[in-house]
């Protein structure tokens, strides 16, 4: 699994979770759209005119993507007592680590469920001048199981700019 797929399923996952807790007003946009129970296997998704009437795509489909549907599947909640969960990388040994944006932590969500306390030495890589920006992205090494590295983003404010930084960690065994 890649750390692109990786970031997409927790957006995916992130998305749904939301989508679960809170009941969105219906949205003008969407009028005329098709519910599930309308699509139909390889035909388009969204019939609805474009926007703009000279609106043409480039090739067949890139506008018009076609439904398939997908086969049934279950959503598990792994913790929820995290702040603003933001990537998360898994660990060859079943453990996960997870990035907090706010306030910049980082933790290890272990096989068995428990969640450990935020982990020693990421705040001190955070600037003081972004505090409230906090830590993104993460991942491991190629080579991990071998050389123990990760690596991971956050927010930096220098000279009044905000830009983002890529550290490299060591993992302790």
């Amino acid at each position: 699994m890649t750390i692109h797929s990786l970031k997409a399923m927790t957006l995916v996952l992130a998305a749904t979770a939301v989508s679960a807790q809170i009941a969105a007003p219906p949205r003008a946009d969407l009028a005329g759209a098709k519910s599930p129970s309308e699509l139909v296997e390889g035909r388009p998704v969204d019939s609805r005119p474009t926007e703009k009437p000279d609106n043409r795509p480039e090739f067949s489909q890139q506008t018009r993507a076609p439904y398939h549907a997908t086969r049934p599947y279950t959503i598990t909640r792994l913790v929820d007592r995290i702040t603003a969960p933001w990537s998360l990388a898994l660990l060859p040994s079943g453990n996960i680590l997870i990035t907090e944006r706010l306030p910049g932590k980082m933790r290890l969500l272990h096989a068995d469920g428990r969640l450990s306390d935020p982990l020693d030495g990421v705040a001190a890589a955070r600037s003081p001048d972004a505090a409230d920006i906090g830590l993104l992205d993460i991942a491991l090494d190629p080579a991990f199981s071998t050389t123990h590295r990760i690596f991971f983003t956050f927010f930096d404010n220098i000279d009044g700019t905000q830009q983002r930084d890529l550290c490299r960690s060591r993992a302790a065994r």
